[in-house]
């Protein structure tokens, strides 16, 4: 994917993003907020109602939009590490990237135990802990 057609998805998410939440922030000013039960921390009395409805739909679509690109972050940092092969700064760059031992030992084709006896010979198994 060449860079002008990432930015260009990173702009059209952003702006997609932007106008659901004003459309939440609308549904939510002009109806939620003349309720009676606005504010008084019970969901359950919203559930019969088709704002709630309404709102946690665009809701779902904001998360969408974010594990979507959460997604895309985390296959290019695995295509790196195809690339550049597991080492320790790049395991921990991963780990704190919210990337999984597995999913790292699976990119590499590792099985668990080998992952776990590199992790131990290279002094990564305490440092892992705090992550």
């Amino acid at each position: 994917m060449n860079i002008k057609v990432a930015r260009s998805r990173r702009i059209m998410d952003r702006f997609n993003r932007s106008n659901l939440a004003e459309k939440q922030n609308r549904i939510s000013s002009k109806h939620c907020m003349k309720c009676p039960h606005f504010g008084d921390g019970h969901v359950d009395k919203c559930a019969a109602c088709p704002i709630f409805h309404q709102l946690t739909e665009i809701g779902d679509e904001l998360t969408a939009i974010s594990h979507k690109r959460k997604k895309a972050k985390k296959n290019k940092l695995l295509e790196k590490l195809k690339e550049t092969g597991l080492t320790e700064s790049n395991y921990l760059e991963l780990r704190l990237s919210g990337l999984y031992d597995f999913e790292i030992y699976h990119s590499v084709g590792m099985s668990s135990t080998k992952f776990q006896t590199w992790k131990k010979e290279t002094g990564l198994l305490e440092k892992a802990k705090g992550l």
